[in-house]
């Protein structure tokens, strides 16, 4: 379903533009993710200066709670340390 709500994003590239981010970026990504690959993941790396590479062991593209039950976003303690390290604004509270 979603492949197929952001097909028309696909065929802009917006690869020239990556250079162009300036704020601290964290790319979070599961290794199950069956819409965008690992060379992917590594591509935008390498392409937005000073970001870092998260990468969720049995997870797809949407990390989100343990359970079925549990909606809330989880993070590593070392992403949530990186957010609360670069975030101005938070719309989530890190402990």
């Amino acid at each position: 379903m979603w492949k197929a709500a952001l097909e028309p994003y696909l065929s802009v590239d917006f690869s020239e533009r990556l250079k162009e981010v300036a704020v601290p970026t964290l790319l979070v990504w599961g290794d199950r993710d069956g819409f965008t690959g690992r060379a992917e993941q590594d591509a935008l790396n390498r392409a937005i200066a000073g970001s870092r590479l998260t990468v969720y062991s049995g997870t797809g593209h949407c990390r989100i709670g343990k359970s079925q039950n549990d909606s809330r976003l989880t993070w590593s303690p070392s992403s949530a340390a990186w957010m609360r390290r670069n975030a101005r604004v938070l719309p989530y509270r890190f402990a």
